[in-house]
């Protein structure tokens, strides 16, 4: 019984090993765009190089924390700040799936705030609102803008 589950087993390793699908024929796979750390500026904008050794349509797919955000070789995304996952799948016409998986940590913007952002802006408007205005949460905006010279 044993030499029939270790003979089972060695057939089971060999299929999965010497498929025509496995990955080692499905090409090389390179995601423009999206640096190591994970981290840029809006909007993510990355582009997939592949090419299938077989000369095989492939369909590129984007998946943005488990949801599919967009279909083809290039994306151009503004993603909220926080972090993020995302998984980039490739699949050839013979089945074969590639997926390359990315932590992203967009940059926020700049901050708003009572110091002007740059040297040599100045407060051009400011406003608040709070209890008792046509908003339901306090809010407050300061715009900043370059000094005429």
């Amino acid at each position: 019984m044993r030499t029939a589950h270790g003979a089972l087993l060695f057939l089971m390793i060999s299929a999965l090993l010497f498929s025509p699908s496995a990955v080692s024929d499905a090409g090389d796979v390179e995601v423009r765009g999206i640096p190591e750390d994970g981290r840029f500026v809006n909007p993510l904008n990355a582009t997939v190089i592949y090419e299938d050794p077989g000369g095989d349509q492939a369909t590129v797919s984007w998946i943005l924390d488990g949801e599919l955000v967009e279909e083809g070789y290039h994306i151009q995304r503004y993603i909220y700040p926080g972090k993020h996952n995302l998984t980039v799948r490739i699949e050839n016409g013979n089945a074969t799936v590639i997926e390359r998986y990315f932590l992203l940590d967009p940059i926020p913007p700049p901050g708003w705030g009572e110091e002007p952002d740059r040297k040599g802006n100045e407060l051009l408007f400011w406003s608040v609102f709070g209890a008792g205005a046509l908003i339901f949460a306090a809010a407050a905006a300061w715009i900043w803008l370059r000094k005429a010279e």
